[in-house]
């Protein structure tokens, strides 16, 4: 039980992350060159 409330939170965690960090992380990684941005897509 106490898993699956860790899962869930650890995926509410990955999902505002991703929601709130990804566009400052693009921002700042788009001075890289297109061949060494391809590293960062996810």
């Amino acid at each position: 039980m106490s898993f699956a409330i860790c899962l869930q939170y650890s995926s509410n965690i990955f999902f505002y992350t991703q929601k709130i960090m990804i566009p400052y992380f693009n921002v700042s990684v788009s001075h890289i060159t297109p061949r060494d941005k391809d590293k960062y897509i996810f």
